[in-house]
């Protein structure tokens, strides 16, 4: 005989509005908050070492928040609300430290960089669409882009992934693993035909 068929528990309309009312708000936040922050380009030294320190804070507290993922009655809202927070915030720190550099060293970039522009640069390296029409060209610039890169591929590759498989671990725990979850895999299966009987 084949396993017992288990239900995971759904969410409430109002409670998956919630959530996704949650995330967009977490996300512009996080974006005005960028807009507003006084970043004045007077840094030297310290505009390198903030950006180390503030990559590791982002990844203590990714790894708290996908933990929280586990303990949550909705694991797959839950780490939707974290990566709406933590994508933005990723783009939003490579993205002000770009715009400090081009602003205390204007030949960083092949352009002056906006505000915008600095968001827009950081999403291209990230998306690893590679336009061409801002360039990083002193020397302390391009390594900058390439922690970016491997951070792109090795803290937001992990995150995903990681987040993917706190939501089959959240579903475990609570004895709702759908048939077919792989934890070892990160998947997340859909619910069988049986299941919606």
């Amino acid at each position: 005989m084949g396993s017992p068929i288990v239900h995971r528990p759904s969410p409430s309309r109002r409670t998956v509005v919630a959530a996704v009312a949650r995330s967009v708000a977490s996300a512009v936040a996080v974006f005005v908050a960028y807009a507003l922050l006084p970043l004045s380009g007077h840094l030297s030294l310290l505009a390198g070492t903030g950006l180390l320190l503030t990559l590791i804070v982002f990844v203590v507290i990714a790894v708290a928040q996908v933990k929280s993922v586990v303990r949550s009655p909705y694991p797959a809202m839950r780490a939707l609300e974290v990566l709406a927070v933590l994508i933005p915030v990723f783009i939003v720190l490579f993205s002000g430290y770009y715009y400090v550099v081009a602003r205390q060293s204007p030949s960083s970039f092949n352009v002056a960089l906006s505000r915008t522009d600095a968001v827009y640069f950081t999403v291209t390296v990230l998306a690893t669409v590679g336009f061409g029409d801002i360039v990083a060209k002193a020397e302390a610039a391009r390594i900058a882009v390439t922690v970016q890169m491997v951070a792109d591929l090795a803290v937001l590759g992990v995150l995903v992934r990681t987040a993917a498989r706190a939501v089959t671990h959240g579903w475990e725990r609570q004895g709702h693993a759908p048939d077919g979850a792989s934890p070892a895999a990160g998947d997340a299966a859909l619910p069988t035909p049986a299941e919606h009987r």
